[in-house]
């Protein structure tokens, strides 16, 4: 019986020591792939602030050709654009080609997060009527929308403005309006003037949905018929009440460059056409950080 003791401890020991490798492993291998990914990220990085500046200079030269040939900012523009021998791509589209938030009635609203958000038709109503009381400065609750009471028995921070969004950012202040819903209509709307009606020449794809009322066929129609035909273009599958037309003095401007790894650099500045400092004809009211996107 006196034998087994040492034996017994020498198992002990070695599993202890199988442990102790084991876990000497794991973390070689947790620290090994979080320097790969610090390596990926610091790396990331740099790519995000190159491609930046190529980004803004694209931009300034599509903006210096537009202003220099008067070219009309009534329809989207593309263009190619050479900086530091790279192609960088560039997509202008009018202010009046978005979803004006300042502006839209209950109806294009409800378009928008039935068709835009795809929401079911009475949570689409609900937000619609939100975003009016939000606005409005009367304080009277619609039958579906919020006043502040509704805020305060819901237990958030905010309340309704009665006045202007400043940003599309402001959505999420609206009651039920979370950033799920936000991200899926972030690229269709602007915080604008007075204009309420959208310009389908102007329109992406995605307003161009919501115009169609879901209907995907026709806004691929429209889209593809503007190119062609221009004015001429189809537009009776549109919302006929919510069309508008003309040219607009505020553009997004969306810079686009290929990466090696496949992936695109995406960066956007929203521009004004009335002058800015410095004596450059225009003025950057907002530029969108960097991203990291795929396809075209």
């Amino acid at each position: 019986m006196s034998g087994g003791r040492p034996r017994e401890q020498s198992g002990i020991a070695l599993v202890l020591v199988l442990w102790l490798v084991a876990a000497l492993a794991l973390i070689s291998a947790a620290v090994a792939a979080t320097s790969r990914e610090g390596v990926k990220a610091a790396r990331d990085g740099r790519l995000l602030l190159a491609g930046e500046a190529l980004c803004d200079g694209a931009i300034h030269l599509a903006l210096f050709e537009l202003l220099r040939e008067g070219r009309s900012t009534d329809r989207i523009l593309t263009g190619s654009y050479r900086v530091d021998d790279r192609s960088v791509s560039v997509t202008s589209v009018p202010a009046n080609g978005f979803i004006n938030i300042n502006a839209a009635d209950e109806s294009l609203l409800e378009l928008l997060f039935r068709h835009g958000a795809d929401l079911a038709p009475d949570v689409a109503r609900q937000l619609a009527e939100r975003v009016l009381d939000w606005r409005d400065p009367d304080g009277v609750a619609r039958p579906e929308g919020a006043e502040d009471d509704d805020y305060a028995a819901a237990g958030v921070p905010f309340r309704t403005r009665g006045g202007r969004f400043d940003s599309i950012d402001d959505l999420m202040q609206v009651l039920g309006l979370d950033f799920s819903v936000f991200d899926r209509i972030r690229h269709l709307v602007v915080a604008g003037g007075a204009e309420a009606r959208v310009n389908p020449m102007a329109a992406p794809a995605g307003v161009l949905l919501v115009l169609a009322a879901g209907d995907a066929a026709t806004a691929r129609a429209v889209e593809a018929g503007r190119e062609s035909l221009g004015l001429a273009t189809d537009l009776t599958g549109l919302s006929r009440n919510h069309l508008g037309t003309g040219a607009s003095r505020v553009l997004r401007m969306e810079a686009r460059v290929a990466l090696p790894d496949g992936r695109n650099l995406v960066r956007a500045q929203w521009i004004s056409l009335d002058g800015g400092v410095d004596r450059l004809p225009w003025l950057t009211l907002a530029a969108e950080p960097a991203r990291f996107g795929r396809g075209s």
